[in-house]
């Protein structure tokens, strides 16, 4: 996997896909158009640029699974990972390069929509539900903090009374304000 470690903003042109690779890894791979505007020199006008394609693969399980179930073909979204050139001959014989990137991270972009917190794309809902996830190197489920289990106080949740613990109070002032040596 070398190649220039990058982030690219740009629109989804499909949905992700399930591809199946030809040593029998699975992947999640899309394509992703990265449109970019110029100001015009002579004639001082924004310009749309042509669109840069980069075709999007994710190998991390968790990573994978959410981008399944989130992102849609138009979705605007922020991809950090590696590029990579590949050459190849278009069907008029005209040499091109294309983009490739092994994702690491995916985000979706608010430049343009709200988020939509917690929410998976209309008809999605299966993905998440492939049973529970791994246990972390401490056996604890992910999210749930390893002090909590059965050892010392909980933290409260919601509807508890809190008012036996400890608030924090902010600290008094200094009696005198140091000098901060920008006299003039």
């Amino acid at each position: 996997m070398a190649g220039e470690k990058k982030t690219i903003s740009g629109n989804t042109t499909g949905d992700p896909e399930v591809k199946t690779l030809n040593d029998g890894r699975q992947i999640v791979a899309f394509t992703v158009a990265e449109n970019k505007r110029f100001l015009d020199p002579d004639t001082q006008e924004w310009k749309d640029a042509k669109a840069t394609f980069y075709d999007v693969a994710i190998e991390r399980e968790h990573l994978a699974k959410h981008v399944l179930a989130s992102v849609e073909k138009g979705q605007r979204v922020k991809v950090e990972g590696k590029v990579t050139a590949k050459p190849y001959t278009d069907r008029y014989g005209t040499a091109q390069v294309g983009h490739s990137m092994w994702a690491t991270d995916v985000a979706a972009s608010l430049q343009y929509e709200p988020a939509r917190r917690g929410m998976t794309a209309p008809g999605r809902e299966h993905v998440l539900d492939s049973g529970p996830e791994p246990a972390g190197p401490d056996h604890t489920q992910w999210g749930q903090n390893p002090n909590q289990q059965g050892v010392g106080a909980q933290a409260p949740t919601w509807g508890n009374d809190v008012s036996s613990m400890q608030q924090y109070s902010v600290p008094p002032p200094p009696p005198q304000m140091p000098e901060t040596g920008l006299q003039r």
